[in-house]
Parts: C-alpha cells; structure tokens; sequence
C-alpha cells in the first residue's frame, strides 16, 4: 500500500446474494414477547425501522411457519439490519460452536471470548486475559450498502483468588466488586499493584499488550483466519459468505483526506506560527481589547505551612499573566491560611459578593483524592461559588515543581476564567449565524445522570454562555433542553442583532445518539417559538466508544492527526493522533437539516485546538470536554448541604468548571 494511506481493523462482508426469505409480521410487544418465551429452533428479531418481527431458523435448517408469520422476500437494501443480524448470528453460532464462551458488551453490537491458546500475563494473583472481539454491521454510501466486520483484540485484568491476595497481606475492603466478586477494574489493579510493589512488571506488560504492531498484526491474522472458515458459517436459505475482504484506505469505497490543523487568530485577528503560548505573548490575546481596560482583582489563599512554595508559585503566575496574556492592571492579594481546611472557608465566608474576581487556593494531592462527600476541595469551590467567585486550585505538589508547562497552562486557566479569549480558530464567513452547542452528562455515585448544557460557542471558537440541570428522569430532559434552546437563541439574537427571516444553524455536539424522543423533540418545539426566522440544526455525535480502529504502516507509524475517512452518508473518522489506535467517529443524525459531513467533521478538529485548560490540542472538541466537566462537577456540587445551581447564573459567561 501506499505510504499515504491507512489500515483499518475492518473490512467488508461479501455475501453470495441480495434477497432473502424470511418469516415476517407487523410488531406487537404481547406478541414479542410470546414469541421469545419458547423460541425453540428459531430466532425472532424486531426490526424498528420497518416495526416488524421477522424470524428465521437458528441452525441454518428449516423451521415451521411461526403462527400469525407469512413468508416474505427481503432485500438487503430495503432490511440491511435484518442482514446485519442474520450475519452477526452465523458467526456467533460459529463462534460458539469452535468451543468458545461468548459474551456480549451491554447496549452494543460487541461480542467477544477469551482466547485460549494465547499467552496470558500474570503479576502474582492478577492475571492479564486477552479476547477476541467483534462487531458486524452496514454502511450505506451514496445508495450502496456494504456490510463490515470489524475485529480487534482486547485485554482484561482479572482477580481470580480473593483469599490468595489476602494472603499477600493485601486489604481488599474497599476494592471495587461485581455480585460480591472482586473485579479487575482500573482502581483495584493500581491498589493491588501498588501495595505488592510490583509497578515496574505491570508497565512492561502494558507496553507489550498496547503495541500497536502486535494489535495490527492480530487483526490481519483474524481476517486470514475467517476467510479460511467461512465455509463453516451457516447462514439461512442458502445465503453463504463469499469473502471477508480486509483492505487499505484509500480504496474504491473510501477516500482518504487531511484536515489541516485550524489557523489560530489573536489581537486584531493577527495570526503566527509556532508554540501557542510564544504566540500569544507576541500578538497579544485575541480578547486583550476588551480585558486590557479593567482592573482585575484576585484573592490567593495560601496554607501557612507552605507559604515559602506557594507565594513563589503565586509571583510566578503574576509575570505569566503579564507577559503572555498582557494582564497589566491585575492585582493579586495573597492571603496566609492556617492549617487546618476549616480556616479556609472561615475566609471565605467573610468575603463579600464578588469581592474578587478569581480565588486560587492551594491543597495536597491527598486532599484532592478525598472522598466525594467529605471532600474540602469541593466544599471550598461550592463555597467561593456561592460568592460569584471562580476558582482555580493549585495543588502544593505542582507549586513545588513549577515546571513551565504546569505555569502556564495554570495562567491560561485564569486568564480564560476571568473571561478572556486567548484564541479564536475560524474565519471563514458564513451565510448565517451559527451557534455550536455542547451537551455532555456525567453519573453520579447513585448512577443519576447529569446532563451539562454548556460549552455555547459561536463558529469562531468563543464561548458565549453554560449551564448545567441536574437531571434524574430523561422525560424532563427533553423539557429542559427545550427551554436551554429556546434561551440561548433568544441570546444570540439579541447580542448578534439578528434581522427577522436571516438564517440561524444551530450545531449540537451530543454525548449520546440523538433520540426522536428527546433532542430531536426538544429542538422542533424550541424552533416553533422563532417562526420570524430560518432555523438549520444538525445532531451531532462525537465518540470513542466504537469498533473502528486505524493503523499506519502496520501499525509502526501513528495516524496523522486531522486524517478523515468518510465511512457513509452520515459516519465520518477523524484521527486526533498521538498514540491512541482509535480515531473520533462522527454520527451526524440523518433528521439534521444541515448534515455536510466533512464541514462539520472538520468543525470538530478545529474545536479541539479550543482547550483553554492547556496549550496542547485535546483529545475531543472543547464542546462535548465543557458539558461533561460542568455536569461531573455540578454533581459533585449537589453533594454540599444547601447547595444550588442557581448559584451559577452569574458565571454561565465564564468557564470556570475548567
């Protein structure tokens, strides 16, 4: 292959023909759920998008007609999903029958089981397990259907002996479980490791099972290894599998491009090359007119038996905020702080309504890992909030080091909480107003789900407004985002002076698959209240958590960052780069009134060089990053006693949850 192009873990399903006979009746839920009480020999699959059961034999062998069921000839572009399943099914049964246990990721289309014969890592009693995973599905691009397998290769820890690690004098207390069992989760490996003093043995086993060559090398071996049994995968009315075809891309199917990184603008939409910060200090922020004429007031409280470190770190910050963000009417008032975290909220109580501007406060990594609900970090924050104030902590640990990173991406912290701009990422003009909006969640620890409407940008990249409902039913979901909508373009058009009949496009960056029943909903009803104008929307769904993998090289090279696969009309791969195999995978809702793939593909690289948390590009668009980090934090807000959203109306124009 061509040096420029890549490979994928997947590949597509050849199947010998196109048409079907199934058996096949309108759905009924009493009706469903007689059918799967006593299924037998055959398999029973509602298909939502048609609402019909169809059902078709298990083994391959014939069935008897189901009763209430009539015999039907189906297409694979009319029922891909009835294909998918009929495929999906043949290989579990395949699977299965080679002697292997198979399990199936919860709310997914992921299978896998153990493999046997592999070589299995141990570190005393934890044990590394290596699985074979897989996921069959469609793309549907510009009319053609193909049908794909993806596969890869995945590794679990797991415990299998809870006495045995007592006996190493390990406390498993307060380890993680699962039906009373010890689990292999992240906390329970690192607490086991840590308390056997055997870290260096886990990192080479980590460096062995995440190489990125031995990953690439499983997935082609698992495409030999299918294409050399697909004679043995039964599928029904004599549909068979011609070939598993694993290929690179470009191909005939898929094109292969390469979004730039975005241009990044500063003062007076000047623009330079090179390391961002150096930057910034040279042209000036891009917000340095607005927030070069007022005079900022900030508070840093400083823990009496660290005052040497802390004050050197707090004059550190000072000539950051001067020299790279051109802060030059900004007063910093330390205060001292006995010890004891008791001493400071008495300070805080005695503040008044925004008195300052910014508080910074300085506590141990110790007391930033305490436990939710006795947690002084987030007692502190709740109490500054409740005073107009953001916060920015300061671990002593990091104060201690200083290094040049931790100083200035701590300066960019407070700079974009006192409400600067460092940077803007777009220019081109638009035909219409434009508006990006984030909706990120987060669980609590009694799995209540906090949606975060937050991270409101307009296309340039600057934020404009958040906020946060904590939410434990998703029926007054709907209601809510409805009424964020309905406020926000209220906003926009009064701070824009929008003229009725212009075109507004709203973009939603959402942490789950839209819902017709939810955002879908919320949207259409937010937009009846604006009939003066033309309203565009598009649904947006950014994600990791996917089958798609993408290698460079045999997996010796990493993927260039801003590499973009449209995989179909609606599903685009957008590689961030780094180490990671996984690219981003872009849904845009087929209901979207505006769904350009590539554009709004790109929209989200570039909002991914947005982070006002650090210098570095991230991982994920600053949207969907802002509306999970408000939700998780206002979550963990609702555990102080007295505590109130209301309290953050007077900051939604700032991002103090960074």
């Amino acid at each position: 292959m061509s040096n420029n192009g890549v490979e994928p873990n997947f590949g597509h399903i050849l199947i010998s023909k196109n048409e079907l006979n199934v058996y096949s009746t309108e759905y009924s839920q009493p009706l469903f759920d007689e059918c799967m009480e006593d299924p037998g020999d055959t398999f029973y699959y509602r298909d939502r998008s048609s609402n019909k059961i169809f059902a078709w034999s298990r083994d391959g062998h014939s069935i008897d007609r189901p009763v209430g069921f009539v015999e039907v000839a189906i297409t694979k572009n009319e029922y891909p999903e009835v294909f998918v399943k009929i495929i999906q099914r043949g290989l579990i049964s395949f699977f299965f029958n080679s002697g292997n246990r198979i399990f199936r990721k919860s709310h997914s289309s992921v299978y896998s089981f153990p493999i046997l014969k592999a070589k299995h890592h141990s570190i005393s009693n934890l044990k590394v397990v290596p699985y074979f995973c897989f996921s069959v599905g469609y793309l549907e691009l510009e009319g053609e259907i193909n049908f794909y397998i993806s596969c890869w290769r995945e590794f679990k820890w797991r415990f299998d002996d809870e006495a045995a690690i007592r006996a190493e004098r390990v406390d498993t207390k307060s380890w993680d479980r699962t039906n009373g069992e010890v689990v292999g989760s992240k906390r329970n490996v690192k607490l086991y490791i840590s308390a056997i003093g055997r870290a260096s043995e886990l990192k080479k086993i980590e460096i062995d099972i995440f190489n990125k060559i031995s990953e690439y090398r499983h997935v082609v071996n698992s495409f030999e290894k299918l294409n050399s049994s697909k004679e043995k995968i039964v599928l029904i009315d004599g549909l068979k599998i011609d070939r598993f075809e694993h290929f690179s891309i470009p191909n005939a199917n898929y094109e292969l491009l390469n979004i730039q990184k975005p241009t990044h603008y500063y003062y007076n939409d000047r623009t330079i090359g090179g390391l961002y910060d150096k930057a910034v200090a040279t042209l000036k922020p891009y917000s340095y007119e607005h927030m070069s004429g007022r005079q900022y007031k900030v508070v840093a409280m400083i823990p009496a038996n660290h005052a040497g470190t802390c004050d050197a770190f707090v004059q550190k910050i000072r000539e950051k905020l001067k020299s790279i963000f051109h802060l030059e009417n900004l007063e910093i008032c330390t205060v001292k702080i006995d010890s004891g975290h008791g001493k400071y909220t008495d300070f805080v109580s005695s503040l008044s309504h925004k008195q300052y501007d910014l508080a910074f406060f300085f506590l141990s990594h110790a007391d930033k890992s305490q436990p939710l609900l006795s947690s002084d970090y987030t007692k502190l924050k709740a109490k500054l909030l409740g005073k107009g104030i953001p916060s920015q902590n300061i671990l002593i640990e990091t104060a201690r080091r200083s290094d040049q990173m931790s100083l200035n991406n701590t300066a960019l912290n407070m700079y974009s909480k006192l409400g600067g701009t460092p940077w803007i990422v777009n220019k081109e003009k638009k035909s219409a107003l434009e508006l990006v909006v984030g909706i990120g969640s987060s669980l609590d620890e009694n799995n209540d789900r906090t949606i975060g409407f937050a991270s409101v940008f307009d296309y340039h990249g600057s934020y404009i407004l958040g906020g946060c409902s904590p939410i434990s039913d998703m029926n007054a979901y709907t209601d809510k985002l409805q009424q964020h909508i309905t406020s926000i373009i209220s906003e926009a058009i009064q701070l824009q002076g929008v003229l009725p009949s212009s075109t507004i496009r709203l973009i939603f960056h959402v942490f789950k698959d839209a819902s017709k029943r939810y955002e879908l909903k919320a949207i259409l009803e937010a937009v009846e209240n604006f009939s003066d104008y033309n309203i565009e929307y598009s649904l947006v769904h950014i994600s990791y958590n996917h089958s798609f993998k993408l290698y460079k090289s045999e997996g010796k090279d990493i993927v260039p960052r801003g590499t973009f696969i449209q995989l179909s009309d609606y599903w685009a791969l957008l590689s961030m780069g780094g180490k990671r195999s996984t690219p981003l995978l872009v849904k845009i809702d087929p209901r979207s009134t505006h769904s350009d793939v590539f554009d709004l593909t790109k929209q989200i690289l570039f909002f991914s060089h947005l982070s006002q948390k650090s210098f570095k590009p991230a991982n994920k668009p600053v949207t969907t990053k802002y509306s999970s980090e408000l939700a998780r934090i206002t979550n963990d807000l609702m555990t102080v006693p007295y505590w109130d959203t209301d309290m953050l109306v007077h900051l939604k124009d700032r991002v103090w949850f960074i």
